[in-house]
């Protein structure tokens, strides 16, 4: 169980810093459908840290509710890792 709770404690971590500073660094520096795509995981973040911080506190949380975090959590960093790989080998604009 002692395993269970640092990969929770990570996911935690993963999904409050890579895809929020992601989305926040893209919204203040990136242009056009590159800043959308890379703000959507706060529609999903946001809510996700909310709810862990509530099954964080509970005295018996739902094992289901945890493994649809961790879930969550993992598809987040994924698309913004692929967000960002894909804005890197973008193009650039010529002036």
């Amino acid at each position: 169980m002692a395993i269970f709770a640092w990969v929770l404690a990570l996911c935690y971590w993963a999904d409050l810093l890579f895809p929020l500073c992601l989305a926040v660094y893209a919204l203040i520096r990136w242009r056009g459908r590159w800043r959308i795509l890379a703000a959507a995981p706060l529609v999903v973040a946001v809510p996700a840290a909310a709810a862990f911080l509530h099954f964080r506190h509970e005295p018996s949380p739902s094992i289901i509710a945890i493994l649809l975090y961790v879930a969550a959590t993992l598809g987040l960093c994924a698309y913004s890792a692929v967000v960002l790989l894909l804005y890197s080998k973008r193009k650039p604009q010529q002036a």
